[in-house]
């Protein structure tokens, strides 16, 4: 019975059909063939029909003479850019998908030799780390960081100039303003302050004492005093710090101590002892 109905609809169903192959190509215009013959390999005229027919809102035909003005001139920069391709490595691709698979293949030959892209050039791979960061080499190619670089010429300057360098607030203080420095004053932005005034100028995190030790340098928004205990404490410490890392710094590391932890970008009042000064992690203690 089940064979019987399974004949039956077999000899009702209708053959199976395919879905015809349709193969486009670009449609014929006889009208802007005929003005690209007119025009002939006089590149001119014809970006100056490509250009009136865009105008006249018939974008296919433009398309097709700029075309003919790419065939002509594989080189025409103003004709590749109406057809919206891609200039890399001095060659124009057609598509942003051709462009990224000849990149994605140029990349792999560079990683080979050792390579890697920065902005439009090719450059060791060890150098890429120092490049994002913005250094430079010197003379005897040796990678600077432009704030060391920086700050190396302005103690230069300051040298030249018979500047005189003060470790408890770590200034360099001109030849004219000795007499303020004699009368125990302390520059604190334009103006020269007494003890009392420059520990509230310095008690901002934004302006911070500047304190500098035999070994560190302390940043402070404790009263001098305070700093001063925590410049001489950092130096104790430093032949431990020595003997645990088994290495000695390239420079002074700095180090931050806050009045409180009001000033931390967390709120850990909670926890707060009454009279403690809260010091914060070393920074980059060993480079």
């Amino acid at each position: 019975m089940i064979a019987a109905l399974l004949l039956s609809v077999l000899s009702v169903s209708p053959s199976p059909s395919f879905p015809r192959v349709v193969f486009f190509q670009e449609a014929t215009d006889p009208e802007t063939d005929a003005k690209i013959a007119e025009a002939g390999k006089d590149v001119a005229k014809l970006m100056e029909l490509g250009a009136s027919l865009k105008t006249a809102g018939k974008d296919d035909a433009a398309k097709k003479v700029f075309k003919k003005v790419v065939e002509i001139d594989p080189n025409h920069e103003a004709a590749h850019k109406e057809l919206r391709h891609h200039f890399y490595d001095n060659k124009w691709f057609e598509s942003y998908a051709e462009l990224s698979k000849y990149r994605r293949e140029e990349t792999a030959k560079m990683k080979e030799k050792g390579l890697v892209r920065f902005k439009d050039q090719w450059v060791p791979e060890v150098d890429l780390p120092y490049m994002n960061m913005g250094w430079t080499k010197d003379d005897k190619g040796q990678w600077q960081n432009p704030v060391e670089v920086e700050e190396a010429k302005q103690l230069a300057e300051f040298k030249a100039k018979n500047f005189t360098f003060r470790a408890d607030d770590n200034s360099w203080v001109s030849p004219e303003d000795m007499a303020q420095w004699n009368n125990q004053l302390w520059k604190c932005g334009d103006q020269w302050l007494d003890l009392a005034k420059a520990n509230e100028f310095h008690a901002n995190i934004a302006t911070p004492w500047q304190l500098e030790g035999e070994h560190f340098v302390v940043s402070t928004t404790c009263d001098w005093e305070g700093g001063n205990w925590a410049r001489w404490y950092a130096d104790q410490c430093y032949g431990d710090l020595k003997r645990v890392f088994g290495l000695e710094p390239a420079k002074k590391p700095s180090f931050v101590v806050l009045n409180s932890l009001d000033q931390t970008p967390y709120n850990f009042n909670k926890w707060q002892t009454y009279g403690a000064t809260y010091a914060l992690a070393v920074s980059y203690l060993f480079d």
